[in-house]
């Protein structure tokens, strides 16, 4: 009998932590070319902020690394101020639309710049970074997408997984507060 209640508060347990983590999804909406949108949004049953989004450019030598968070966005002026920003609070199932792939790589990179890094890119990562209220501590995700041009000559975004990768590990999340710190200038 002791056996089976142990089994059941297990089971109680492990359904109420799965309940309570943090879930950000991060997807492209409207195609599947860098026209395509960036869309962030919260899956979890409570509020997440949006402390940073960052774009990783993986080459065949090197990645580049850039906060979308610190940099400036002139000329977009979408509705929700939380969008031009890349920061704000997100209740449970609320999303961010940051504009088009393309107009987030111009943002960081340069009209002229994104061009040539595109053509030399073999992977494109989104990584959003939140603070879980629920708990007070971190909650971030990443997507990757593969770059491949298509026949005329269009950039094409390939996910190279379903869903986002929700970063739970605390080693991995160690790293992540790291990169928003340095990115902040606070390291």
């Amino acid at each position: 009998m002791l056996g089976v209640w142990m089994l059941y508060l297990q089971l109680f347990y492990s359904s109420y932590r799965h309940q309570i983590r943090p879930k950000i999804l991060i997807t492209r909406g409207g195609g599947d070319t860098i026209a395509a949108r960036c869309i962030i949004t919260n899956m979890s049953p409570e509020i997440i902020f949006v402390q940073a989004v960052f774009l990783r450019l993986s080459f065949a030598d090197r990645e580049q690394l850039y906060s979308l968070s610190e940099a400036d966005r002139a000329g977009f002026s979408p509705p929700d101020r939380r969008s031009e920003l890349v920061q704000g609070p997100l209740r449970s199932g609320d999303f961010l639309e940051l504009g088009s792939f393309e107009e987030l790589l111009t943002t960081v990179l340069g009209k002229e710049n994104a061009l040539h890094q595109l053509a030399e890119a073999h992977t494109l990562t989104v990584v959003t970074v939140g603070s879980y209220t629920w708990h007070d501590r971190l909650a971030a995700a990443e997507r990757s997408f593969r770059l491949r041009r298509n026949e005329v000559q269009q950039t094409i975004l390939i996910p190279t997984r379903m869903t986002s990768r929700q970063i739970r590990s605390k080693t991995e999340k160690r790293a992540v507060a790291r990169m928003v710190e340095k990115h902040a200038g606070m390291g």
